[in-house]
């Protein structure tokens, strides 16, 4: 009985969702304004962000603030966590229009 409820309930939405006009859907999928938005970095998360933006490699990175690899990855996951986004060049983006990189 629980399964049949969830799955009518879960039909209910996926059918109301599918109706919904594509303007509506389209501007749930959107980010909110990244001017809206406040994202706290640290402040080796601004580094390797810094670096990144110069076009730095992580391995560069590493060398040149005297961390390992695998701490820059960890800084480079936490960042695109925070700033919501799929990769470095959305980040360095994303941070620019936020104003983390002035």
């Amino acid at each position: 009985r629980q399964c049949d409820s969830l799955l009518a309930e879960t039909q209910d939405v996926l059918g109301a969702w599918l109706k919904a006009p594509i303007e509506d859907l389209d501007r749930v999928a959107r980010d909110p304004d990244p001017a809206h938005r406040q994202v706290e970095l640290s402040e080796r998360e601004r580094d390797v962000l810094r670096l990144t933006a110069a076009g730095k490699t992580s391995s560069e990175t590493a060398t040149e603030l005297g961390i390992t690899l695998r701490t820059v990855t960890y800084h480079v996951a936490n960042l695109l966590l925070k700033l919501r986004v799929a990769n470095k060049t959305q980040a360095v983006v994303t941070a620019m229009k936020l104003g983390l990189l002035d």
